[in-house]
């Protein structure tokens, strides 16, 4: 957490979070966990499953797709604390080199934080 986020963390009474489990990732990262009040998540698990294919079949069909090449995933924020231009520079000079690989961005949101 940085240290501003801390700085806001101080001032409040109670944070709400998706997962019991956050409480435990405060505790470890020195945080008061007790502040936490894990609310649910905003989506419907048993709507999202109708929604989306079995990740297996989904795993499959990923794999079909890069047809034996490896695959370098970027998973964060689009936000410029992550850097995502680092990891596209990097892909450009590997993909100069190395035609065996892909490359993904898979990012949530593309607001910062």
């Amino acid at each position: 957490m940085r240290h501003f986020e801390r700085g806001i963390l101080a001032t409040q009474r109670r944070v709400f979070c998706a997962d019991e489990w956050m409480q435990e990732q405060f505790a470890d990262g020195g945080l008061d966990s007790s502040l936490l009040s894990p609310v649910g998540h905003v989506f419907d698990g048993e709507l999202l499953k109708t929604r989306y294919l079995p990740l297996p079949t989904y795993i499959a069909r990923v794999q079909q797709q890069l047809n034996g090449k490896k695959l370098v995933v970027f998973t964060s924020r689009l936000d410029a604390e992550k850097r995502p231009h680092l990891f596209i520079e990097m892909a450009k000079k590997v993909l100069q080199c190395r035609n065996d690989v892909a490359f993904a961005i898979c990012s949530g949101t593309d607001v910062p934080s």
